[in-house]
């Protein structure tokens, strides 16, 4: 007998103690009409609840890397220090601007001083040559 026979059979034994016997037979007779049926559905959500409990331990997995990418589970802190590592990269990258802009500063200011001191001297030495 299958599972499903046992367990009508409980259910049919349960209403004849109970005082519905007129139930309990028309179950049986119905049971016995469609125990294939029955079986062949109860199988399928055999299978059916084997794929969802596959799919929520995917999922559980996938949830637990999720969270793990948070210090102790804390999405806020995670976010904190995200804007914590932008703005330490903002700050850099200004100071190697300025780093950049100072330097081509100086070296500007070193070709004009060196053409005017070029200048200077080719001017002195017309006048002293």
């Amino acid at each position: 007998m299958s599972e499903v026979a046992n367990a009508v059979n409980e259910l049919i034994d349960a209403m004849y103690a109970d005082g519905k016997p007129d139930i309990a037979k028309k179950l049986k007779v119905l049971m016995a009409a469609r125990e294939d049926e029955f079986n062949s559905i109860f199988s399928q959500l055999r299978e059916l609840k084997m794929i969802v409990d596959s799919n929520i331990n995917h999922e559980q997995l996938v949830l637990d890397k999720f969270m793990g990418a948070f210090p102790a589970g804390d999405a806020r802190a995670h976010k904190e220090a995200h804007m914590a590592w932008m703005a330490r990269e903002q700050k850099s990258s200004e100071r190697w601007e300025a780093i950049i802009s100072k330097s081509l500063a100086g070296l500007v200011w070193l070709v004009l001083t060196g053409l005017a001191l070029s200048v200077w001297s080719y001017i002195k030495d017309g006048i002293n040559g």
